[in-house]
């Protein structure tokens, strides 16, 4: 699962850290979890 964080100026990363896992609170704004299926297509984790 990875996680997508977007920095103050507008751009947005991959992380392989949970919202969780940052001790509280993420550096960036969190906007979702993804997935990656076998046919390299992005499912969305709630």
């Amino acid at each position: 699962v990875y996680h997508v964080y977007e920095k103050t100026n507008g751009k947005r990363y991959f992380s392989m850290l949970s919202p969780a896992e940052w001790g509280g609170t993420a550096p960036h704004r969190y906007i979702g979890s993804y997935q990656m299926e076998a046919d390299m297509s992005w499912k969305t984790v709630e």
